[in-house]
């Protein structure tokens, strides 16, 4: 199986390749800083929504496959994917992750570090995780050191099961999540352009 430090170049190979982007004019702008078909920021740029769309779901399907590979254990250095899943979050371990139960209805709330070594000892032997029906960065509001934040919305499915491929749990919950926009701005022959990426923040559960 390859290495999980190879996948994991090429993925951000592809982020990086993708997120350069001349800005763009937009119109009819929200009480939300959305417009329709893009967002409009304080630092004058226009970025057309499904831009933003397409590197939000690219970050979710990488935490997708980093939890996956956590797991499942399947991967050689597996424990790895702790640091890489971390880069999603911009290296932040202040960021806090909310963890419910559907058996004990009991509610956590952890540093995303210390969840994601938790993760990596569940007693699954392979999962099945899906994350869904995201809705547009909302309430995007610029920060005092440059950076953009705003909320998404998704569902995440959960199923873990054991050796034998019988379901040990399942719950569907719909969390929101802290997304942070940052720009970085170039000329290249003359020309504007703007590197934007996205970090995730604080997870929560609004629905269980």
């Amino acid at each position: 199986m390859k290495n999980i430090f190879f996948k994991t170049f090429v993925l951000i190979f592809i982020l990086i390749a993708i997120n350069i982007l001349p800005v763009s004019a937009q119109k009819k702008i929200t009480d939300n800083n959305q417009q329709h078909g893009g967002y409009k920021f304080e630092n004058g740029s226009d970025i057309h929504k499904d831009y933003v769309d397409k590197i939000l779901t690219k970050k979710m399907k990488l935490m997708q496959h980093y939890f996956s590979v956590l797991i499942e254990k399947k991967e050689l250095n597996y424990i790895k994917a702790i640091d890489s899943a971390m880069l999603l979050f911009n290296n932040d371990e202040t960021k806090l992750v909310t963890i419910t139960s559907k058996n004990t209805g009991k509610v956590y709330v952890k540093p995303v570090k210390e969840y994601l070594t938790d993760i990596s000892k569940l007693p699954y032997k392979s999962v099945d995780i899906t994350y869904r029906n995201y809705t547009a960065i909302e309430n995007i509001r610029k920060q005092p050191d440059g950076l953009y934040k705003g909320v998404a919305v998704f569902q995440q499915e959960f199923t873990g099961f054991d050796k034998e491929g019988k379901a040990m749990y399942h719950d569907i919950i719909t969390r929101n999540v802290e997304v942070v926009i940052k720009f970085a701005h170039y000329i290249i022959k003359e020309k504007h352009l703007v590197s934007m990426d996205i970090f995730f923040g604080n997870m929560g559960v609004t629905e269980m």
